[in-house]
C-alpha cells in the first residue's frame, strides 16, 4: 500500500487533469489525520467539489470531505438560519418533521411533530457549514434536505448525515425522481423545457432555456444531489427560446 505522501501525491496529481476541478482557481488541499484523509480548501461550483472529492475516494475511501462552495455571496450563520428555517416551513414534504437548529451556541425547534413517527432533524450552522443529521423516511427526503440547504444563500458547504429509515436501495430511477423534483422546485428553472436521463449515477440534461445562467443553475440542481455521479449537461442557449 502507498505511503500517506504518495497517495497525497496522486490525488493532486488527478486534480491536476481533472477540467472540473481547475486548481488554477481552486484551492485545495488533502491531509491524512490517521487513516482518515481530510479534504479542505474552497472552489468555484458545486461540480469541483463533487469532482475533487469523487477523485480523493479512489484513494481514500475513508474521508472526509470539508471542501467549501465560494458562490460569491456571504450570510451570518443568523442569516443562513433564518433562510433554513424558511425553506423548511415551505417544503410540504417535511411539514411532518421534528426540526431543531443550532448555531453559535443557541438552538431553536423550529418544528414539534407529535406525529407516532416523524421524521427527525437536527441541523448545525457553524462558519456558513450546514450539517444534516437525523432520520428521514426516503432517499428522497435525505437529499431534498441537501438541496435546501445548499440553496440559502451564503451557504458554503453541506455536511448530510441523514439516516434513511428503513434502509432504502439507491437506483437510478430513485436519482432521476429526485433530479426532476428539484428542477421543478427551483423557480429559476423552467423544469418543462428540461428533458432528464439517468443511467449508472450519470445525468444528461437535455432541451431548451433562454439564459445561460438558467442552464447552469439547472446543472448545479443535480449536482447537489447526492448519489451523481457526472452530469452531462446538453441544455442549448436560446434568448427567447422554448421548446417546440
Amino acid at each position: 500500500m502507498p505511503a500517506p505522501h504518495e497517495i497525497i501525491q496522486r490525488i493532486h496529481a488527478a486534480w491536476e487533469r481533472e477540467p472540473l476541478v481547475n486548481l488554477h482557481r481552486s484551492h485545495l488541499d488533502a491531509v491524512f489525520e490517521g487513516d482518515r484523509l481530510r479534504l479542505t480548501g474552497a472552489v468555484g461550483s458545486i461540480a469541483a467539489k463533487r469532482a475533487a472529492a469523487k477523485i480523493a475516494a479512489r484513494y481514500a475511501p475513508q474521508m472526509v470531505d470539508n471542501i467549501r462552495v465560494d458562490r460569491g455571496e456571504t450570510s451570518s450563520d443568523g442569516a443562513i438560519k433564518d433562510a433554513l428555517v424558511l425553506a423548511f416551513h415551505s417544503e410540504s414534504a417535511f411539514h411532518n418533521c421534528h426540526i431543531t437548529v443550532h448555531w453559535h451556541n443557541q438552538h431553536e425547534m423550529v418544528a414539534n411533530v407529535q406525529d407516532e413517527n416523524p421524521c427527525l432533524l437536527d441541523i448545525s450552522i457553524c462558519d456558513a457549514t450546514v450539517v444534516l443529521e437525523g432520520t428521514v423516511w426516503s432517499l428522497s427526503h435525505q437529499r431534498m434536505a441537501e438541496v435546501l440547504a445548499w440553496w440559502s444563500p451564503g451557504v458554503t458547504n453541506v455536511i448530510n448525515r441523514i439516516d434513511v429509515v428503513p434502509e432504502e436501495r439507491d437506483i437510478d430511477a430513485e436519482i432521476q425522481d429526485a433530479v426532476m423534483l428539484v428542477l421543478d422546485k427551483d423557480p429559476l428553472v423552467h423544469s418543462g423545457q428540461i428533458h432528464v436521463d439517468t443511467a449508472q449515477g450519470v445525468v444528461t440534461l437535455e432541451g431548451l432555456v433562454p439564459a445561460e445562467s438558467e442552464r447552469q443553475n439547472a446543472e448545479d440542481d443535480v449536482w447537489y444531489l447526492s448519489g451523481v455521479q457526472q452530469v452531462v449537461n446538453l441544455i442549448e442557449v436560446r434568448p427567447g427560446g422554448h421548446q417546440p
